[in-house]
Parts: structure tokens; sequence; C-alpha cells
């Protein structure tokens, strides 16, 4: 999990040009059919710069059940997220999902990691979220604490490539 985390920070860092804070590795989450992923966006308090891998896929053909993305521009993006692949978005300010049903006999395995700039709690960002959605949602504000579970495993049949080099294909980014 470290080197992960510590590969993936100096990367993340370099795509949004601000220095980043490690708050979660979530997964790995398996989905089966006819699983879906409502659209959403994360927690604006720890999970604002994120990155998903996509680890295992079997069953179908991955441009089936693509990640989409509704960007800065009002419009949606259905972006191919292959087995293999990393995808680096801000996950707390982009609506994204997989709301389509993944297919018939199809699996799918992958694994989510969070940042947030190191400079966020001073920022109040958590106080100005409160007030723009008003009585609909309450963000609590915990001192900058992260008080969420972290999901940090990996299965057996997930540790074979654990003391190699990643074969995961880089360049798989979203950038609005």
């Amino acid at each position: 999990k470290d080197r992960i985390v510590k590969i993936m920070q100096a990367r993340l860092e370099d795509w949004v040009g601000v220095p980043l804070e490690f708050t979660s590795l979530y997964g790995l989450r398996e989905y089966n059919s006819p699983a879906s992923l409502r659209m959403h966006l994360d927690r604006p308090d720890v999970l604002v710069v994120s990155a998903t891998f996509s680890v295992h896929q079997e069953g179908f053909n991955h441009s089936d059940w693509p990640l989409e993305v509704v960007s800065y521009d009002g419009y949606q993006y259905r972006l191919e997220h292959p087995a293999g692949s990393v995808m680096y978005y801000e996950s707390s300010t982009l609506s994204h999902g997989k709301p389509t049903r993944l297919p018939a006999g199809g699996k799918h395995a992958g694994l989510f990691l969070h940042f947030r700039p190191v400079f966020w709690q001073d920022m109040k960002y958590t106080d100005l979220v409160s007030r723009r959605l008003g009585k609909a949602a309450h963000v609590q504000d915990n001192g900058g604490e992260i008080n969420h579970v972290r999901q940090e495993s990996w299965g057996a049949e997930y540790m074979a490539h654990g003391q190699g080099e990643s074969d995961l294909q880089e360049g798989t980014r979203f950038v609005v």
C-alpha cells in the first residue's frame, strides 16, 4: 500500500500542481453483473483528487461498461477503463459513475485511491460546501481528522504481481 501511495501521490501532485495528502484507499471492490454505480460526487472534505485502478475484468468488453463523467463544460463523457489502466479525476467536483448495468456474466474489480490538497482544511472548503448545499445536506467539519473507515486489503488472487513492477498502463487519464 505505501508503495502505491508514494508513487501515485507524486504523479497526482504533478497532474494537479499542488501538494497533496493521502486520505484513503478503498478496495478491492468487486462488481458483479448486473451491478451499476450511480452518478455521484465524492466527499468534499477528504476525497478530492483520486485515481481509479481497473484491476481485473472478465466476461465483458470494457467498452460496454464505461466510466461516465459530467465535465465542467456540462457535457457527459463515456470513458473506457480497461483492466490494467488507471484514471485520474477530481472526484469531489466532477459527477461520475457507471450508471449502466454491468453486462451479463461480467465481473470487475477496482481500487480507489484518494487525496486532498494539504491546505484543504485551511480553506474552510467544508463550510463553503455546507452553505452551498443549504438544508439538503450537511458536511461535518471534524477539524481535519480523517474519520471514515479505510478498506485496505488485497485478495490473494491479486497478490501474484505484488513483488514485481506494475503492469498498469500509464496514460489513461481524464483531464477536463
